[in-house]
Protein backbone atom coordinates (compact mmCIF):
# COMPACT_ATOMS: atom_id res chain seq x y z
CA UNK A 1 0.00 0.00 0.00
CA UNK A 2 2.83 2.33 0.93
CA UNK A 3 4.18 1.88 -2.59
CA UNK A 4 1.12 2.77 -4.33
CA UNK A 5 0.84 5.92 -2.61
CA UNK A 6 4.18 6.58 -2.69
CA UNK A 7 4.14 6.70 -6.30
CA UNK A 8 1.23 8.66 -6.43
CA UNK A 9 3.38 11.04 -4.20
CA UNK A 10 6.03 10.81 -6.62
CA UNK A 11 3.58 12.02 -9.65
CA UNK A 12 2.45 14.76 -7.77
CA UNK A 13 5.71 15.73 -7.50
CA UNK A 14 6.74 16.04 -10.51
CA UNK A 15 3.42 17.80 -11.71
CA UNK A 16 3.18 21.51 -10.81
CA UNK A 17 0.18 20.82 -8.28
CA UNK A 18 1.46 22.34 -5.31
CA UNK A 19 1.83 20.84 -1.89
CA UNK A 20 -1.14 18.83 -3.23
CA UNK A 21 1.58 15.89 -3.28
CA UNK A 22 1.83 16.17 0.56
CA UNK A 23 -1.42 14.05 0.81
CA UNK A 24 -0.06 10.78 -1.00
CA UNK A 25 3.10 11.21 0.96
CA UNK A 26 1.40 11.33 4.61
CA UNK A 27 -0.37 8.14 3.55
CA UNK A 28 3.11 6.44 2.87
CA UNK A 29 4.29 7.96 5.52
CA UNK A 30 1.70 6.16 7.65
CA UNK A 31 1.81 2.91 5.63
CA UNK A 32 5.64 2.52 5.84
CA UNK A 33 5.53 3.04 9.49
CA UNK A 34 3.01 0.53 10.12
CA UNK A 35 4.45 -1.64 8.21
CA UNK A 36 7.76 -1.31 10.26
CA UNK A 37 6.07 -1.38 12.99
CA UNK A 38 4.15 -4.90 12.11
CA UNK A 39 7.58 -7.03 10.41
CA UNK A 40 9.11 -8.91 12.35
CA UNK A 41 13.06 -8.23 13.13
CA UNK A 42 14.67 -9.44 10.27
CA UNK A 43 12.70 -8.69 7.23
CA UNK A 44 12.02 -4.57 8.25
CA UNK A 45 14.93 -3.64 4.96
CA UNK A 46 11.28 -3.00 2.93
CA UNK A 47 10.05 -0.72 5.21
CA UNK A 48 12.96 1.13 6.32
CA UNK A 49 13.62 1.80 2.22
CA UNK A 50 9.77 2.78 2.19
CA UNK A 51 10.41 5.54 5.31
CA UNK A 52 13.94 6.81 3.44
CA UNK A 53 12.58 7.11 -0.22
CA UNK A 54 8.91 8.92 1.72
CA UNK A 55 11.06 11.56 3.69
CA UNK A 56 13.19 12.11 0.48
CA UNK A 57 10.08 13.27 -1.69
CA UNK A 58 8.52 14.87 1.80
CA UNK A 59 11.48 17.33 1.24
CA UNK A 60 11.79 17.41 -1.87
CA UNK A 61 8.36 18.92 -2.28
CA UNK A 62 9.29 21.25 0.46
CA UNK A 63 12.37 22.89 -1.84
CA UNK A 64 10.59 22.71 -4.95
CA UNK A 65 7.33 24.95 -3.55
CA UNK A 66 9.64 27.28 -1.60
CA UNK A 67 12.89 27.10 -3.47
CA UNK A 68 10.88 27.20 -7.33
CA UNK A 69 8.53 30.03 -7.80
CA UNK A 70 6.52 30.47 -11.08
CA UNK A 71 7.36 33.56 -12.99
CA UNK A 72 5.59 34.53 -16.09
CA UNK A 73 7.50 35.86 -18.37
CA UNK A 74 7.10 39.64 -19.39
CA UNK A 75 5.96 40.16 -23.19
CA UNK A 76 9.18 40.83 -26.08
CA UNK A 77 8.36 44.06 -27.99
CA UNK A 78 8.06 41.52 -31.09
CA UNK A 79 4.96 40.37 -29.14
CA UNK A 80 4.02 43.68 -28.44
CA UNK A 81 4.29 44.92 -32.07
CA UNK A 82 1.92 41.76 -32.97
CA UNK A 83 -0.71 42.46 -30.78
CA UNK A 84 -0.84 46.23 -31.38
CA UNK A 85 -1.00 45.80 -35.32
CA UNK A 86 -3.71 43.14 -34.76
CA UNK A 87 -5.50 45.68 -32.66
CA UNK A 88 -5.44 47.95 -35.21
CA UNK A 89 -6.58 45.32 -37.92
CA UNK A 90 -9.59 44.79 -35.97
CA UNK A 91 -10.72 48.63 -35.78
CA UNK A 92 -10.40 48.61 -39.37
CA UNK A 93 -12.59 45.93 -39.81
CA UNK A 94 -15.00 47.31 -37.32
CA UNK A 95 -15.03 50.67 -38.97
CA UNK A 96 -15.31 48.96 -42.58
CA UNK A 97 -18.61 47.64 -41.15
Amino acid sequence: MAIVFLALGLVFTILPLGTIAFLPLILALAASVASLLITKCGSKKMAQWLLAVTLAMSVAVVVKNFAFKDKVAPETEAEQQQQEQSEQENLKDLEGL
